[in-house]
């Protein structure tokens, strides 16, 4: 029985584009990954959204090897976008809507954090 990771080769291959440029912009593809591998396990954490899934499984549909699947998964857990539980992962989101306005939330406290102490530290300095 196949996937729907198996399926619509031109649409998946339209999806990678636009998840290539995610992954790009949120720190997950990194120049040494040339085949852009995380590109892949990202679209099939997407497909298998709200289900748990094994490295395995994933290593073997994605053709990509099982200690590449690995590190990404282990990446994307650290990114926060994958949870995992008893050696199986899953998409935290239900979106990639949902990831990027999280990511945007997460941004702004940060940028809000950073102007907060430029300010007292302008104040301190006698700068304003």
């Amino acid at each position: 029985m196949k996937t729907s990771f198996e399926h619509g080769k031109a649409s998946k291959r339209k999806c990678c584009v636009h998840l290539n440029k995610i992954c790009r912009l949120i720190g997950l593809l990194s120049r040494r990954d040339k085949n852009k591998t995380v590109v892949k396990v990202f679209y099939y954490a997407l497909v298998k959204r709200g289900t748990f899934f094994g490295c395995s499984e994933l290593s073997r549909i994605s053709r990509i090897n099982r200690l590449t699947c690995l590190h990404h998964l282990k990446r994307m857990k650290q990114v926060g976008i994958i949870e995992s539980r008893r050696g199986e992962y899953r998409l935290v989101y239900s979106s990639l809507q949902e990831i990027v306005n999280d990511f945007r939330e997460q941004s702004n406290t940060l940028f809000d954090e950073v102007a907060k102490s430029a300010k007292n530290l302008d104040e301190e300095l006698g700068i304003t």
